[in-house]
């Protein structure tokens, strides 16, 4: 996969709406963008079509459905074969997804998967240089990060990037990605959401 080229962000909405760092990504990616001379993408995965004008309207120029049921809730066994898929196919070389729970579960799978690169927690993206820098202990030790692999996956942290504005009217391309999930045996599935009673933000969402 040497040829690989183009910026792919992972949009996941949660409970029919997307997060703020899904803004958040495509706000690093376009930066990953510009400094490479490469195309931002999503992969809109159980989103419908008003998410997926909407990520066009903050910078991706290009968004990949994939709203096949199986795909309506997290599942990151699903998940990492429907974006192996993709990157697979249009030779990404980039791979944002946000530091949530299951930002780094899926992040992981596709490591395996695709053989790639895995930085987690990332604050800032030196393109040039191939490097990424993540922070431990509040801040307090910065560690840099050098990505040597063809596809290189990040998650990233949160509010370290402004969120992409929205541009109403701006055009892109999208398509509904067709999915199988009887392509091979799938070991996990999805039973129930449980929402988490509590009264605390949740910085990561």
């Amino acid at each position: 996969m040497s040829d690989n080229n183009g910026i792919l962000v992972v949009a996941m909405p949660q409970r029919a709406m997307l997060p703020p760092a899904v803004f958040e990504l495509l706000s690093a990616g376009r930066g990953l963008a510009g400094a490479l001379n490469a195309p931002l993408a999503a992969a809109l995965i159980g989103g419908n079509s008003e998410q997926a004008q909407e990520l066009v309207e903050r910078g991706a120029g290009a968004v990949y459905v994939f709203d096949h049921p199986s795909l309506a809730n997290f599942n990151d066994e699903l998940y990492c074969r429907a974006v192996a898929e993709l990157v697979e196919s249009k030779k990404f070389s980039r791979i944002l997804l946000p530091s949530s729970i299951a930002g780094k579960s899926l992040a992981a799978r596709l490591s395996v998967k695709l053989q790639a690169a895995l930085v987690s927690e990332v604050s800032e993206i030196d393109a040039a240089a191939g490097k990424a820098k993540r922070s431990f202990f509040s801040g307090n030790l910065i560690a840099e990060v050098e990505l040597k692999a063809p596809v290189q996956i990040m998650t990233v942290a949160p509010m370290f990037f402004p969120r992409a504005e929205k541009q109403a009217g701006r055009t892109g391309e999208v398509s509904v990605v067709a999915f199988n999930p009887q392509a091979q045996s799938v070991k996990t599935e999805f039973v129930s959401f449980q929402p988490e009673e509590s009264n605390e933000v949740d910085l990561g969402s």
